[in-house]
């Protein structure tokens, strides 16, 4: 015997098989959508990311870096570069850290934070070798201060406290009136993807690329 639809019927089919088509027809473009985002997503190997604990940073800083890097990046990998800045007497810094310091390629750091990280420095900080300040910052390794942590250099010094000493500084406030004042150093974050012979989970050397642009010239 042949089925008929009646209207209740078509009603009921409608309503339970026309949803259910609806709700998978939703998930297949849910799930294509996530997977382009995913292809065109900017990679870790294809950003710099760089943490700045200071006062301020100029206007063009960033995009500045972003043109000074492409041009000297002869593999064409970098598609993005990102800096985030926070001041040293936000109540959030920590936080801000745990978001993008932790991940950053580089990190400024005042040297109060540096010496409570003593403890962890060697865990999550390249060490500054005299074959890695050969090979980005070359003839100006003298021109630096470091700080050194049982015996090996972590840290690039970019300012004192007492403004005897001072670099990057058209680059990066390192004071304010009426606020405490600070040392800064500059340190490489060992869990980048961008450190070339220096990590075996390196895919790029960008790090020591964006390194060598900012103390070697």
């Amino acid at each position: 015997m042949d089925k008929v639809f009646t209207k209740k019927k078509f009603s009921t089919y409608f309503t339970y098989y026309g949803v259910f088509s609806l709700i998978v027809s939703l998930l297949i473009c849910v799930g294509w959508s996530y997977i382009l985002n995913a292809i065109n997503e900017v990679q870790a190997y294809e950003k710099i990311n760089i943490f700045i604990e200071s006062y301020g940073i100029s206007n063009s800083f960033e995009l500045n870096l972003y043109d000074e890097l492409k041009e000297k990046d002869s593999s064409n990998s970098i598609y993005e570069v990102n800096v985030y800045q926070f001041s040293p007497k936000d109540e959030k810094l920590t936080s801000y850290y745990d978001s993008f310091g932790k991940s950053a390629d580089i990190v400024i750091l005042i040297e109060e934070d540096l010496i409570d990280m003593n403890e962890y420095i060697a865990d999550n900080f390249l060490e500054l070798s005299d074959s890695l300040l050969s090979e980005t910052i070359k003839n100006k390794i003298n021109d630096y201060d470091y700080y050194e942590f049982e015996s090996k250099r972590y840290a690039l010094k970019l300012y004192d406290k007492d403004k005897s000493y001072s670099y990057l500084n058209d680059k990066i406030t390192y004071c304010k009136e009426g606020e405490q004042q600070y040392t800064y150093y500059a340190l490489i974050n060992n869990s980048s993807v961008n450190l070339g012979n220096y990590s075996l989970e390196s895919k790029t050397n960008n790090a020591l690329l964006t390194w060598s642009y900012l103390f070697g010239e």
